[in-house]
Parts: C-alpha cells; structure tokens; sequence
C-alpha cells in the first residue's frame, strides 16, 4: 500500500552503497508509515535498523508503527516482558 514516492524512497535507500541513511521530510509525507516496511526489507536483507526520532512523541508514534499487536493475552504478555529490539 506504498505509494510511487514511498517505493521510490525505498529503493533508493537499499541501492544506497552506504549502509547508513537518512529519512527526513515534512509533517504527513508518511515517513512513518515507511518505516515498517523499511526495516522488514532491512531484516529481510540480513540488517539491523536503528530508528532515531528527534523528541520521546515521535519516539512512542515509531514504536507503536513497528512493534505488531498482540492477537491474544499471551502475546501480550510475552511482549510486555519480553525486551523489544525497538526500545
């Protein structure tokens, strides 16, 4: 559900020969909305992600994008024992 700039963004960061890059642009563009499927493909890639937001608002909005929701009690439980990779 990307649209042609998301996907194009994409692209660019994982042609990118550097390894470390930098997503930035104005309020509602869908930098957010980006980011799952960027650190998917990056896992998928055989990377590891590092999300830096600039304040702890924005730090709550990423974390609540890319940790899943829990389907069950358990999962719920298991997730707020368990230390997520995105803390």
């Amino acid at each position: 559900h990307l649209n042609l700039e998301q996907k194009q963004a994409l692209q660019a960061l994982f042609l990118n020969p550097y390894h470390v890059n930098m997503v930035e642009g104005p309020t509602g563009t869908g930098k957010t909305f980006l980011l799952k499927p960027m650190v998917e493909l990056a896992k998928l890639s055989g990377y590891r992600s590092m999300v830096l937001t600039p304040d702890h608002i924005s730090c709550l909005e990423v974390k609540k994008q890319l940790q899943p929701a829990p389907k069950n009690i358990l999962d719920w439980v298991k997730q707020f024992l368990d230390k997520s990779e995105y803390d």
